[in-house]
């Protein structure tokens, strides 16, 4: 039985052992560890191709959880596919640390704040990482995140400093920055120097200078709107993160 509670414990996932995926991970407001050591391998099943066996991996989708212990974090680390917490408000530094070891899509987008060594462990993931709740970015954070290989989602900034926009052009992978309000020309120049796609708002504030630099960098995506301003190349559909 699943308890009025909503915790997620080994016991009920035995009760669908059976049939998983009927199993509404997201209605779950905690999990114990014992049921995060399991979940995982509950979770993935095998595909014969050429005639070879190969792991294939369901998506967990716990957005109901609002609260994660260490151990319970680096358990869920170990799945490789898609996994989304964005019911998390808050985490540890530790937290941050198992959780960067995760290598797939990786979802924190109830995230409003990050300390700078959470920031600093986080930006150690590969892949698709989600912080789109973040409202604000130290420096230090910046700096992090322009290491990090993948999709970097921050599109909870409504605003980004020249320095933090120059420290970001680092970044080597796609970049979504939909909630930026304006960019000032210097930060439009930084970011035209991203090797990855960016992605903004159609609302976004830009200078004609603005925007003839972005135009230059050619990988810029957004709605219709934005795109009569800086002609982005059409996006493929196996990068949409």
């Amino acid at each position: 039985m699943i308890k009025a509670d909503k915790l997620l414990t080994l016991e009920v996932i035995k009760e669908f052992q059976d049939h998983i995926y009927d199993l509404r991970l997201s209605t779950f407001k905690s999990i114990e560890d014992d049921a995060a050591d399991a979940l995982p391998q509950y979770f993935k099943s095998e595909m014969i191709l050429d005639g070879k066996s190969h792991p294939v991996f369901s998506p967990l989708f716990l957005e109901g959880l609002n609260s994660l212990s260490d151990r319970a974090a680096r358990s869920l680390s170990k799945h490789r596919g898609y996994l989304s917490l964005c019911g998390l408000t808050t985490i540890s530094d530790r937290t941050a640390k198992m959780l960067s070891r995760h290598r797939d899509t990786l979802h924190l987008d109830g995230l409003p704040t990050l300390s700078d060594a959470a920031a600093k462990s986080l930006s150690k993931h590969k892949g698709y990482l989600g912080l789109s709740g973040l409202n604000g970015l130290s420096e230090a954070a910046a700096d992090a995140f322009s290491n990090h290989q993948g999709v970097l989602n921050l599109s909870g900034l409504t605003s980004l400093s020249d320095a933090n926009a120059k420290i970001l052009s680092k970044h080597l992978g796609h970049l979504h920055l939909y909630g930026v309000r304006s960019l000032s020309d210097e930060a439009a120049g930084a970011l035209s120097l991203l090797k990855g796609e960016m992605y903004l708002n159609s609302s976004v504030l830009l200078s004609p200078a603005a925007t003839e630099v972005l135009k230059r960098h050619g990988e810029v995506f957004g709605s219709p709107g934005l795109a009569q301003k800086v002609r982005p190349r059409k996006l493929p559909s196996s990068q949409v993160g």
